[in-house]
Parts: structure tokens; sequence; C-alpha cells
């Protein structure tokens, strides 16, 4: 089980942001963030931030914003860190589904000059960059959750992302993750990092819970080694 030491700056940014639950969308109007957001959780974000200040990524990405809750994490993590150059944060659907919350968030934690936001789909983005020889460190997926998305994702992000980087996923433990990660991992050789935060006995129970769905494969060499619903993965 993984405990955390982050910088105080980067957990009160953090806890801040969840504490304070109600956010105000571009229209002036509130949104109760408890209630059925999809967003990563706070000790997800932890995990988020223990990496990014780990790697140090020169470049970074991540993808989609929303509420701004992983980008949060990640912006202030680089903000501590004094690194050059801006995060990059994707969401085409920024001002339609998540009504501005995630720029409103960033704005109000004063982290709008670490980050870049582009309104931009990822498939797009990524295969631009591909051809533009931009790479990348680090790259937060949290984006589409089909198939087809996801696993579209998960190849561009091999051909943009340097050697040694980190690609982490959120939601793992859609089928739809759980086909991309296995690709990275069995077809392009990538190392699954630990980031689990529970006790032994709840990953082995969780990992048992979902062998129905997932497999037996997937949940006892993967499941595991996750952070309740996030996956890291190294590039070899």
């Amino acid at each position: 089980m993984k405990s955390f030491n982050l910088p105080q700056p980067v957990t009160d940014t953090i806890n801040n942001f969840y504490d304070d639950y109600m956010k105000i969308d571009q229209d002036g109007n509130t949104r109760d963030m408890r209630l059925g957001s999809g967003c990563p959780r706070r000790e997800e974000c932890f995990i988020l931030a223990d990496l990014y200040l780990q790697e140090k990524p020169l470049k970074s990405l991540d993808f989609g914003l929303g509420e701004g809750t992983a980008c949060i994490a990640l912006a202030s993590a680089r903000k501590h860190l004094g690194l050059q150059g801006k995060h990059i944060t994707l969401d085409p659907f920024q001002f339609t589904l998540a009504k501005g919350i995630g720029l409103n968030e960033l704005k109000k934690y004063e982290l709008t000059d670490y980050v870049e936001f582009l309104e931009e789909k990822s498939e797009e983005f990524l295969y631009s960059e591909f051809h533009k020889n931009h790479k990348y460190d680090f790259v937060f997926v949290d984006g589409a959750h089909d198939i087809g998305h996801k696993v579209v994702d998960a190849f561009w992000i091999d051909q943009i992302l340097n050697s040694g980087g980190l690609i982490v996923f959120h939601d793992s433990l859609f089928f739809s993750t759980s086909v991309a990660v296995r690709y990275l991992v069995e077809q392009k050789s990538y190392i699954i990092l630990d980031v689990n935060v529970d006790p032994t006995w709840k990953s082995w129970s969780r990992a048992l819970r979902h062998t129905p769905r997932l497999g037996k494969d997937f949940c006892f060499k993967y499941v595991p080694k996750m952070g309740k619903a996030v996956t890291a993965l190294r590039k070899p």
C-alpha cells in the first residue's frame, strides 16, 4: 500500500478543490460535484500529483478537462516544480457539457499560467502532434470511454510518448480501458507501475469482483497494481 508525502501547497490545492464541492459554471449556476460525477476521486488525484512530481515531465498532456479535477492536480504539481512551458489539457466539450467549470477552477486556483487549454478531440490532436514530431513525457487519459476511442488514443499516445515516459489511465475497470492497457503491455512491452493505495486484501477483493467481466488474466495481473481506478504504464 502506498502513502503520500506531497508538498503542502499541492496537497492543499487538491483538498480545497474537493472540499469546495459546489462549482460555478460559465452562466453563474452551481453544480454539486458529489452528485454523479465521473471525475477522478481525491485519492486518485494524489496519485496523479505524486507521479507527476516524481517524473518532472517537461511536456505533459491530459484529456479531458471536464470540471478540472485531474488538471488541477497536475497543474499544481507543475507549478510547484517550476517547470518551463505549460501542461496541455484538451476538452472539445468544455463549454457544452462541463459548462466552463474546468476553466473557472483553474482560474480560481491561479493555475491558468501553467496550463494551455485546447478545444480539440484527442484523436485529432494526437494525430497532428505525431506529424509535427512533437513528443511528450506524461499523458493522462480520461476522455471518451468506448473501445474505439480508447484504443486509438493508446495507439497514438505510444507514437508521441518519449521512451521512459508515462501514460496514465483513469477508469481502468472499464472494459474499453482494459483493452487499451493490455494492448500497450502485451504488444508494446509497457511496464505497469504499482500505484495501489489500498490494503492488499481490498485490492485482491476488487480483482475477484471484476473477474467475471474483465477476465481472470487482466484482473489478477493488472487490478492489484491499480490505484483505485488509475493505471500507470511506463514506455520501455
